[in-house]
C-alpha cells in the first residue's frame, strides 16, 4: 500500500505556498531594469529572463553576488510558465527525485506570479560550492550551443559515470531522463544536467531544476509546437559525434514514438539491470493519482491543468508499452 503521507506534505506545502504568496518589493518593470543592473558578474545557467536575490531584513533583494535566490517571471509568450515550473518541480519531489527547493512570489501592486528558488550551489554560510553542467562538461562551445548541437542521454549518462566514478548517480539520470518524458519537459538539455561536489563522496548529480511540462505550457499559449526530448535517446555507435544519427530502435520505427522498450534498451546498453526501468515505471505508475492532485491543486489555469493531465496518463501508458509485458 502506497504511503501517503509525502503526498499530503506536498499538498499542506501547495496549499500554503498558494494561499500565503509573499510580495517582492519591486514590480516587474523594475525586476527587468534590475536585471540590467545586476546582470554583470552573475552566472546562472540558462537564456530565460533571471535574477540573483537576497533575503535581507525579510525582503528580497537583487543582488550581483552571494546571492542566495533565483527569481524567474513567467517568460515573454509563455504566459502561467511560473506557475507551470512549480508545479512540475512538486511533482519531482512527490517522486522522490532530489530538487531544488522552490516555491512563487508575487511583484509589488501585482497579482502576477513568478517563480522562485533557492540556490543549491550555496553552502549553509552561502560560500560557492563547485557545480558544472554537462555543456561545460563536454567543452561545448557558445556556437555548438546556438546550434543546438548536443549529445545523447546515453553518452550524457556514460559520462555522468565517469565524472562521478559511480553508478548510482547514472540510475537517478536515467530516472529523470524517464520522469521528464513523463511529464512532457523537453527541456533537459545539457545546460540542465549538472554535477555538484561534496567533500565526502566526490562530484554527484545536483537537485534537478528548470523543470517544466512543456506541452501543456505551449498548449494553453497557443504554441502548436509538439515537443518529445532535447536529446536523443540511443547513441547510434557508427556516429558518435553526429547528434542526427541518434540511434532509433525498431520499436520507435513501428510506433512513431519513445515507448519503455526504448528505456530498456537504454538500460541494457549501460548495463543497468532492466528491472531498474521497471521498478521506475511502476513507481510512476502508483503514484499517478497523486501526482494528477498535484496539477489539480496548482495555481496553473483549468486548461493547462486539463492539457497536462492529458499528457501524463497519455506518457504513463507509453512508458508501460514494454515494461509491463515484460
Amino acid at each position: 500500500m502506497i504511503n501517503q503521507q509525502p503526498l499530503k506534505r506536498l499538498l499542506v506545502k501547495l496549499n500554503h505556498d498558494t494561499n500565503n504568496i509573499e510580495s517582492l518589493s519591486f514590480t516587474r518593470e523594475e525586476f527587468f531594469q534590475n536585471k540590467i543592473r545586476y546582470a554583470q558578474g552573475m552566472s546562472i545557467s540558462g537564456m530565460q529572463q533571471k535574477i540573483s536575490l537576497k533575503y535581507v531584513n525579510g525582503n528580497y533583494e537583487p543582488c550581483n553576488a552571494e546571492g542566495e535566490y533565483i527569481l524567474k517571471p513567467s517568460q515573454e509568450g509563455l504566459r502561467f510558465s511560473a506557475e507551470n515550473e512549480y508545479c512540475a518541480m512538486l511533482i519531482s519531489q512527490y517522486y522522490k527525485i532530489k530538487t531544488a527547493e522552490c516555491s512563487l512570489v508575487k511583484f509589488k501592486d501585482s497579482t502576477e506570479n513568478a517563480y522562485i528558488t533557492k540556490r543549491f550551489d550555496r553552502d549553509i554560510h552561502n560560500i560557492r560550492i563547485a557545480q558544472e553542467d554537462m555543456n561545460s562538461i563536454f567543452n561545448l562551445s557558445a556556437r555548438d550551443i546556438n546550434n543546438k548541437i548536443s549529445k545523447n542521454y546515453e553518452t550524457v549518462i556514460n559520462k555522468i559515470i565517469e565524472v562521478t566514478g559511480r553508478k548510482p548517480p547514472a540510475i537517478e539520470l536515467l530516472k529523470r531522463i524517464m520522469f521528464s518524458y513523463l511529464i512532457s519537459n523537453s527541456d533537459l538539455h545539457l545546460k540542465n544536467i549538472s554535477v555538484i561536489y561534496n567533500e565526502k563522496i566526490g562530484y554527484s548529480l545536483s537537485p534537478s531544476y528548470d523543470l517544466l511540462m512543456i506541452n501543456s505550457l505551449l498548449e494553453y499559449n497557443e504554441n502548436k509546437e509538439q515537443t518529445s526530448m532535447a536529446c536523443g535517446l540511443l547513441c547510434d555507435e557508427e556516429n558518435t559525434d553526429v547528434i542526427e544519427d541518434e540511434y532509433f530502435t525498431e520499436h520507435f520505427e513501428h510506433y512513431g514514438f519513445y515507448t519503455g522498450h526504448d528505456f530498456l534498451e537504454l538500460a541494457k546498453r549501460l548495463n543497468i539491470n532492466k528491472k531498474v526501468v521497471s521498478t521506475i515505471v511502476q513507481d510512476f505508475y502508483i503514484k499517478l493519482s497523486g501526482a494528477i492532485e498535484i496539477i489539480e491543486q496548482s495555481l496553473m489555469p483549468e486548461q493547462m491543468k486539463q492539457q497536462a493531465i492529458n499528457d501524463i496518463k497519455t506518457r504513463m501508458k507509453v512508458l508501460q508499452i514494454g515494461v509491463i509485458e515484460d
